[in-house]
């Protein structure tokens, strides 16, 4: 498996809805793809013959109350089928191979040409836990454990070394010079030293005062 970070404002995305599919899972699933989309509106459809009331709400007017025909199918470039049997599955995926997609479908492994990994995720910043679908609990209870140990603070701190980036670009600084200063900033900063298991559980002040020890450490070393 090769891992890639996709655009999916580029592509026209397809979800997929069967009766077997819980509703918590697939508004669960439109939350990520509009996430990764930064957007409410982003091109995606739901088909979804006899969807839940929250999830029919969420979707609006991307909503379409059947499975995709073959009509459906011509420019999706991603498609996530979840909810059928095995059967239908498999050939919705073909079909929707054969018109020129990406498809994953939930709990199946072999009719995948790719799988969704466990995200961490804090603003632009994803740490991605991936077991090629041989193990997606293991996948996730990996990321419940990273979720403790990467406080929101990082979605900041990856704003803040961004216009940094652009700083020293600016400056004529090259790919190995930013790459040393980024490190050289990271470390400074403390940002992988933090207490993590205190911070973590810690209320948003008690982690805006760990984070202030911090910066008056790094800015008043001893």
């Amino acid at each position: 498996m090769l891992s890639l970070a996709i655009d999916v404002t580029r592509l026209r995305t397809a979800l997929v809805v069967g009766p077997a599919a819980t509703e918590h899972a697939s508004l669960g699933r439109l939350a990520q793809l509009e996430a990764a989309s930064s957007s409410a509106h982003a091109d995606i459809q739901i088909f979804a013959p006899a969807p839940g009331i929250a999830l029919a709400g969420r979707a609006g007017d991307r909503l379409i109350r059947r499975l995709p025909t073959p009509a459906d199918l011509a420019g999706i470039r991603l498609m996530f089928i979840a909810g059928l049997d095995e059967a239908p599955s498999a050939s919705l995926a073909a079909a929707a191979r054969a018109a020129g997609a990406l498809v994953n479908v939930e709990d199946r492994a072999g009719l995948c040409d790719f799988h969704m990994p466990a995200l961490v995720r804090r603003g632009s910043l994803q740490i991605a836990i991936t077991t090629e679908g041989r193990a997606p609990g293991l996948a996730g209870h990996i990321r419940r454990h990273l979720d403790k140990l990467f406080p929101g603070d990082w979605a900041a701190w990856l704003d803040e070394l961004a216009g940094l980036r652009l700083l020293w670009r600016a400056e004529g600084a090259d790919r190995g010079s930013i790459r040393r200063r980024s490190e050289a900033h990271i470390d400074r900063r403390g940002w992988l030293s933090w207490p993590r298991d205190d911070v973590s559980q810690a209320s948003p002040a008690g982690r805006q005062a760990t984070r202030e020890a911090y910066d008056r450490r790094w800015s008043h070393p001893a």
